[in-house]
């Protein structure tokens, strides 16, 4: 299975977290807001993403915890996977409505 990371953090940031936690190696591609341009308000991260895939839509799954990201992902179509954050929790009731799981660890996820 192959995975991206798409995030808002910078690169170097980013690459340093999935170093420290040892899972760097998991993800194929990072694309970062920056680099492509646009905050996750835009589907365009998701769809680089995608096409880094290269996986068909019905496959590909995006793990979200922020409300805009995720009403941006769906709006395009994607499948989503809300995931608990203690920062987003004032809008839990609304990413259930609009994911298709809501997870409090990667373990729970039964796709």
């Amino acid at each position: 299975m192959k995975m991206c990371i798409a995030t808002a953090t910078e690169r170097n940031l980013a690459e340093s977290a999935l170093e420290r936690l040892g899972i760097r190696e998991y993800f194929s591609t990072i694309l970062t807001s920056s680099e492509v341009k646009t905050g996750k308000d835009n589907p365009l991260i998701y769809q680089r993403a995608f096409e880094h895939l290269g996986a068909p839509l019905t496959k590909t799954v995006i793990f979200e915890d922020a409300l805009h990201a995720i009403e941006t992902a769906t709006a395009a179509g994607f499948r989503v996977v809300g995931v608990y954050d203690e920062t987003a929790a004032q809008d839990r009731e609304r990413i259930e409505e609009l994911t298709e799981q809501y997870i409090y660890s990667f373990s729970d996820w039964k796709g």
